[in-house]
């Protein structure tokens, strides 16, 4: 048996590393030239320290990440609205909540995957499949047979696009600007994660390693300077400042920010829908469900969707029944499709519920109206405190290397 991997990133490093544990055969193939992220931190919520336990990974990500010790949402004037303690909830959850510079995660990964299994720079151009094989074009010329393929080329799948379903993803109508400062500020203390609320805005604050911010912020009409030549921090300045009723460091934090370093994008999700695969192919990650990042759980969904996966793949790989035969047929394509409905089963429910979730927090984040904030802040205040850690420990007890396959 052999499994072709489209895209090298989170979810395709994890169904590689998870693959190569059970010692079935595969490639992954991305095109970019390297593996890169620029200006982005990420959370390894403690269902993804576990997974990452379970590839062996865990230590790896731990020496480039900073532990979070307490999680906080605020009103744009610093009052507190809710917090968490992550530590204590690392103590009953046996895993930490660990923040890390994306860049970093896909190194750790790396160190799970065999060098001689990754092709870069080879940019997809179509797949096909037959009773026997899937086959991946690439541009160039170049092609690949295997038994199955792992779509985990995200958001804009050309995997999705050509084989599952080519409809586009739903914008949730914010915008998120991004950034990467080395920043210290008394307000802010190290191991901390914030979100701040105000009016149709947020602003997200992450402690990195080495003094380093990891920030984001979202506002529903924020206006350009220049659509040619923009300028995001002065477009962001137009709005988060401490004369406007933002709490320190907002303000401080992105004047120190290289304007050259903010990247921006809209964001979009998929209504949670059935159907990941379609025969020899299969999605992962944001391929399959791509969700808001209000949650913090789109990497860490995508590694649990890789070691599930392989998993099911590998059930398949040991079944007799799916063996080649004396003239060295293929895999049955029958079972593959049956193998990979046990993997969208084990998972659909898991991650619509997160995708719910995110978007509706979104929402509830970025009340338009001043009145609109205080109602929802004083609500928060009241409920949070018996919902938040739930939320949380509900999250981060997954355990995607033991959990039960249907």
């Amino acid at each position: 048996m052999r499994v072709l991997i489209i895209g090298g990133g989170i979810g395709g490093l994890a169904a590689a590393a998870a693959l190569r544990k059970l010692n079935i055969p595969h490639h992954v193939f991305e095109r970019a030239p390297r593996a890169t992220e620029i200006g982005a931190g990420i959370s390894m919520w403690p269902n993804a320290m576990k997974a990452l336990a379970w590839l062996g990974l865990a230590d790896a990500v731990r020496r480039r990440g900073l532990i979070a010790t307490d999680a906080h949402i605020r009103s744009m004037n610093g009052r507190s609205i809710t917090r968490a303690d992550m530590l204590a909830i690392r103590d009953k959850l046996g895993a930490e909540f660990l923040m890390i510079h994306r860049a970093e995660l896909l190194d750790a990964l790396l160190e799970g995957v065999d060098p001689a299994a990754i092709s870069w720079g080879k940019s997809l151009a179509r797949v096909e499949q037959d009773d026997h094989a899937v086959t991946a074009h690439f541009d160039g010329g170049a092609s690949e047979r295997a038994d199955l393929l792992i779509g985990a080329d995200g958001l804009k799948s050309i995997v999705r696009a050509q084989a599952v379903d080519n409809t586009p993803p739903r914008p949730a109508g914010q915008t998120a600007y991004r950034g990467l400062v080395k920043f210290d500020h008394p307000a802010f203390p190290r191991g901390s994660v914030w979100e701040v609320w105000g009016p149709r805005a947020r602003v997200g604050i992450t402690c990195l390693p080495d003094s380093h911010i990891y920030w984001w912020a979202t506002h529903h009409s924020l206006r350009m300077t220049s659509e040619a030549n923009p300028d995001h921090r002065r477009d962001l300045l137009q709005v988060f400042t401490s004369a406007s009723g933002w709490c320190e460091p907002i303000e401080a934090m992105l004047r120190a920010t290289d304007p050259a370093h903010i990247l921006k994008h809209d964001l979009f999700d998929r209504a949670p829908r059935r159907g990941w695969s379609n025969r020899r192919i299969v999605l992962l990650g944001d391929a399959a469900h791509p969700m808001t990042p209000n949650l913090g759980q789109g990497g860490c969904t995508a590694i649990e969707d890789g070691i599930v996966l392989a998993r099911c793949i590998q059930a398949l790989h040991a079944a007799p029944e799916t063996q080649p035969n004396a003239n060295g047929a293929s895999l049955d394509a029958a079972n593959i499709a049956r193998a990979l409905s046990r993997y969208e089963r084990a998972r659909f429910a898991r991650t619509a519920s997160l995708v719910r979730q995110s978007r509706f927090l979104g929402w509830w984040g970025q009340r338009p109206a001043a009145w609109q904030c205080r109602v929802r802040d004083a609500i928060f205040s009241v409920i949070s405190p018996l919902t938040f850690e739930r939320s949380m420990m509900q999250f981060g007890a997954y355990d995607a290397g033991q959990v039960s396959l249907p």
